[in-house]
């Protein structure tokens, strides 16, 4: 009897260990898988059942169209700079921000150097000069690209502008219209976004001395005074490109008729391949013109400036397969300084009436549908 109360005694321990083992073989082993999961490495959060992966501006899911936003001028100094640094970068352009980053590509003049380096310009009124931290601003919002090609860039000087390239590379924000000589400040920026290749130029009809003006060797501003070079570099874009950008920084302050000469040399551009031309550099908004099936938009006026209230707008080009394309306007008021998208209707029709009474042999219809 008592021998087996001791078989069955041996066997209940032995079930027990058994158990117990199996236990601490699970459980011992459980902390490192579960470290494995819960830890951010990159390994795991390349996992895709662990984490939802971000799709990129230019990983679309729009694979027949392409969609260009383009603004006008964007300062990031005087008013502009005390409003960022008491609600921060991101706030400047918050209200717009859902246009600009849903486009596939967006665009803006930015109108002064990001630099703490430099000395004023000599003999000019108005020098403007970005703190480094400024960039933000147009990160925060999905700005891709800008044009440096304006009678700004130099404010400061040549180091100025050279930490300007230096922190727009560093945000990953493209830019045209200068650079460390002419070759660079000419030639244009390239993208490749659901089929469609597009090429971006940008040159200035203004610059306050001809020193300003990129050289050979040395750094500065691409400009048309003499339209050769760039009527050149846009015959060198569309040979390699579908759709040939040019951002021109031309015509006279606050007059919202565009000059003669900027007319015709729209015409030329498209002359040697451009399909949108479109400018800046009045401060104010002027009209829109079609020229052999092509949009000009002779300017867009001031986006973020030292405007407590001005008109403003972004323009929007959606792109088909066969090049063609419906422009339209996205209305905006500047409000303290920050453009801010008009949701009132009878305000929204008074700018879309104000832009067709500016532009020539164009229709803008009441939902900003710009057509011939």
């Amino acid at each position: 009897m008592k021998k087996s109360l001791f078989i069955i005694f041996i066997l209940i321990v032995s079930s027990a260990g058994v158990f117990f083992a199996y236990d601490y073989a699970v459980n011992s082993q459980a902390p490192g898988k579960s470290q494995a999961i819960n830890s951010p490495t990159k390994k795991h959060i390349a996992t895709p059942i662990i984490t939802t992966p971000t799709i990129a501006k230019t990983a679309s899911n729009k694979k027949d169209t392409l969609t260009l936003s383009f603004a006008g001028d964007v300062l990031l100094d005087r008013s502009v700079a005390n409003v960022i640094g008491s609600k921060g970068a991101n706030f400047i352009l918050s209200d717009v921000k859902p246009i600009l980053s849903g486009a596939d590509i967006s665009m803006i003049n930015l109108e002064c150097p990001i630099s703490t380096r430099g000395t004023k310009a000599k003999d000019k009124q108005y020098t403007f000069r970005a703190k480094p931290s400024s960039v933000d601003v147009l990160k925060s919002a999905g700005i891709d690209i800008v044009t440096l090609a304006n009678n700004h860039v130099l404010d400061f000087g040549k180091d100025a502008m050279l930490d300007t390239f230096t922190y727009l590379d560093k945000a990953g924000i493209k830019y045209v219209g200068a650079g460390n000589n002419l070759d660079k400040a000419s030639m244009a920026k390239y993208y490749n976004i659901n089929g469609f290749n597009v090429a971006i130029l940008g040159s200035s009809h203004v610059i306050p001395v001809v020193e300003w003006a990129a050289g050979k060797n040395k750094p500065g501003v691409a400009t048309t005074y003499n339209p050769a070079r760039l009527l050149s570099e846009i015959n060198i874009a569309k040979k390699k490109a579908d759709i040939v950008v040019v951002y021109l920084h031309w015509g006279t302050e606050r007059n919202t008729k565009p000059d003669t000469y900027q007319r015709n040399l729209a015409k030329k551009y498209i002359d040697s391949g451009a399909d949108l031309v479109i400018g800046s550099h009045p401060h104010v908004l002027q009209g829109f013109e079609y020229y052999k099936g092509k949009l000009i938009a002779y300017s867009l006026g001031n986006f973020v400036f030292t405007n407590v209230k001005n008109d403003t707008m972004i323009l929007n080009v959606k792109f088909n397969k066969d090049k063609s394309f419906t422009a339209s306007i996205s209305p905006c008021s500047i409000d303290n300084y920050r453009p801010v998208v008009l949701k009132d209707k009878s305000k929204q029709t008074k700018l879309f009436d104000k832009l067709q009474q500016l532009s020539f042999s164009t229709k803008i219809d009441k939902k900003g549908v710009i057509s011939k």
